[in-house]
């Protein structure tokens, strides 16, 4: 971890100590932006010499820059085009980071809607992190389910890509858990980088994503592979459908 600010021992109500340091690795800084960007956080923008409070949103993590899109006000736009610098902050459910002299590196469309490539800082002060909110898929999914489908290369006497169908139980912007029929050979792997995988959710959207796996365990009972897995990267537009399905679950999950 780099150079520590403070360790601060108070504990919350979920007894979690709160840490703050400053961040000086890409792979730290950009895990704590999809952090932000799995839970769904606004970012507050300042532009220096200027004193509107701008917001955005990240619309992705990727390689070395992180991208966001609806800035708002609009007036904005006009400030990224000239290049100006900007200090950047974000928090949600104790994970704060913060940001100074930030640069758009590039402004790109999809179908028409500006997003703004952003290096990621050389260096980020941090504050705890949280896991990510998954929601369960609706029920009225049920009779046509939601389903993953992973492709991974199996090494035999001859390398080939095999096919794993599981129906989805819950997913969140960082990643999704379903269940597989098992038990699989060889087994899923913690680490294991799949080939590609396909998400289907019956009449709302099928998209493509890059994914590893983060855990795996067989039910004998049931004959089950519960899996989770992490989205690593995915296309920008698939990225946006995403969001939009996490936004509406999240707004049907306020009202219950």
């Amino acid at each position: 971890m780099a150079e520590a600010l403070r360790t601060d021992r108070a504990e919350d109500d979920s007894s979690n100590a709160i840490f703050t340091t400053y961040l000086k690795e890409p792979t730290k800084i950009g895990e704590a932006l999809k952090t932000l960007r799995n839970q769904r956080v606004g970012l507050k923008l300042t532009f220096q010499n200027e004193t509107t409070i701008y917001t955005a949103r990240i619309l992705d993590v990727l390689g070395d820059e992180f991208l966001i899109e609806d800035l708002q006000p609009r007036s904005g736009l006009k400030l990224m085009g000239a290049r100006r610098r900007f200090a950047f902050s974000g928090r949600a459910n104790g994970l704060y980071l913060h940001s100074e002299g930030n640069q758009v590196r590039r402004i790109d469309e999809d179908r028409g809607v500006p997003y703004f490539r952003i290096p990621l800082p050389s260096n980020a002060l941090f504050q705890q992190r949280r896991r990510s909110a998954r929601y369960e898929v609706p029920l009225r999914t049920d009779s046509n389910p939601a389903t993953v489908n992973l492709y991974r290369s199996v090494e035999t006497d001859r390398d080939h890509t095999t096919t794993l169908e599981g129906r989805m139980l819950d997913i969140s912007a960082g990643g999704c858990r379903l269940a597989i029929p098992g038990p699989i050979h060889p087994p899923l792997e913690s680490g294991e980088m799949l080939t590609s995988a396909s998400i289907n959710i019956p009449a709302l959207f099928d998209i493509s994503v890059q994914a590893t796996i983060r855990h795996a365990s067989y039910n004998k009972l049931t004959r089950k592979v519960i899996c989770g897995m992490e989205f690593t990267s995915m296309h920008v537009t698939d990225r946006r459908r995403l969001e939009q399905f996490i936004q509406s679950l999240a707004q049907n999950a306020a009202r219950d």
